[in-house]
């Protein structure tokens, strides 16, 4: 069964965490996967978890019997066991991709013809394999977030090249879709194997129909995700026809998600064909200008969910100081900002003459919870954090 968990804070996810994890599986010597999106992200996470696993209240846990992959490594585990391919096997890894692609094109420098890839083949050789890899890479995401564009390119060479929503791509991009569909020709007659995105489909028919398809535990994790495509969820949609899977979603706002999913339970969703961001029905919907900038992963996992009609359950608050729960007023400014970003309350502004301004005054003139440093480089940044000895994951 698919569980989908989520909250405005990592510590509640946490929490929810720690209390699926208590409950053992039958063999206690299975390793639980709980995918994470970095290293240092795993590091706080198991560290967190020794607080739950101990044999009683206090802080005598230790987290062990966890493995903690990348999300995509993950789900590309999955689509290569159930198609057949040992783990590390799969030949259209970006990496691997790339090098495919260069001796492609080093064969026929004909297929980058007329595009801006060629001008990086024709200069300075040491910037050939960057610029190959940042097209892998490009190629890679269409497969995570554009599957069925992909299996529109690979019809042929007589089909068209279209985008994501079907329309003929304009010329100065519609020469990827050529690139793509020889590297795929290319890559098909040297292995065997066809692409991810062509493969899908029967992949995750047997997944769903052959429970010893794979060699995954009874239970898998997902956690911190503040986005999620829509080819990873199919795969972990069809993992949980016969195992438990739990997804721990982060967003920054209750109210917004709420408005969101409202929205977007009365629009028309196509599962292939999810909308491009300029015409997506939620954009608009944030009342904090915050939101409406820094929240954009998270609308667009919360339209993915829906085109796949999965609902989110959110984790209930743990403490007073929640984000979005009942609290004593916020007293620092960035206290009521981040209350502000949670209820979705869009800032008051400047008030019009002779109106009386009605923002609310810093209760104490020194106040420097929020702080704006200039910094002349990246290095710098990290720096001035270090002096100023902000902890990691510090809660306001």
């Amino acid at each position: 069964m698919l569980h989908v968990h989520r909250a405005a804070s990592t510590q509640m996810l946490l929490d929810a965490l720690g209390g699926v994890l208590r409950v053992p599986l039958d063999d206690p010597l299975t390793v639980e996967p709980i995918a994470v999106h970095s290293r240092g992200f795993e590091r706080w996470v198991a560290q967190g978890l020794a607080h739950h696993l101990g044999t009683a209240d206090g802080d005598d846990g230790i987290a062990i019997g966890l493995d903690f992959p990348f999300p995509g490594r993950l789900v590309g585990d999955v689509v290569a066991e159930a198609s057949g391919l040992a783990a590390g096997d799969d030949p259209w890894t970006v990496d691997r991709t790339a090098w495919w692609l260069l001796r492609l094109l080093e064969r026929d420098p004909s297929l980058a013809a007329d595009t801006p890839l060629a001008h990086h083949l024709a200069g300075d050789q040491r910037g050939r394999l960057p610029a190959i890899r940042r097209i892998a890479d490009r190629f890679d995401r269409y497969a995570v977030h554009r599957p069925a564009m992909l299996r529109r390119w690979a019809q042929g060479p007589d089909a068209a090249a279209v985008d994501v929503a079907g329309a003929t791509l304009p010329h100065r991009l519609a020469w990827q879709a050529g690139l793509w569909r020889a590297l795929r020709d290319h890559l098909v007659e040297a292995t065997g194997v066809t692409s991810p995105p062509e493969r899908l489909p029967d992949v995750l028919a047997r997944i769903e129909a052959d429970p010893d398809a794979l060699t995954l535990p009874a239970r898998l994790h997902l956690f911190g995700l503040t986005s999620l495509p829509a080819g990873y969820l199919d795969v972990l949609q069809a993992v949980a026809v016969h195992r438990d899977v739990h997804l721990f979603l982060a967003h920054p706002s209750p109210t917004w998600w709420e408005h969101t999913v409202q929205a977007l339970a009365t629009s028309d969703l196509d599962p292939d064909v999810l909308p491009r961001r300029a015409d997506d029905p939620t954009r608009t919907l944030a009342r904090h200008p915050l939101l409406r900038g820094w929240a954009r992963d998270a609308r667009e996992m919360a339209v993915v969910l829906a085109s796949r009609g999965v609902a989110a359950t959110a984790v209930p608050a743990t403490s007073a100081g929640a984000p979005g729960t009942a609290a004593t007023p916020p007293a620092t400014l960035l206290q009521r900002l981040q209350d502000a970003i949670a209820r979705d309350v869009a800032p008051p502004g400047p008030p019009p003459d002779p109106a009386d301004d009605e923002r609310r005054a810093l209760v104490a003139g020194d106040d420097r919870s929020v702080e704006v440093q200039a910094c002349h480089g990246r290095r710098r940044q990290v720096e001035v954090l270090r002096d100023l000895e902000v902890p990691p994951f510090a809660q306001a």
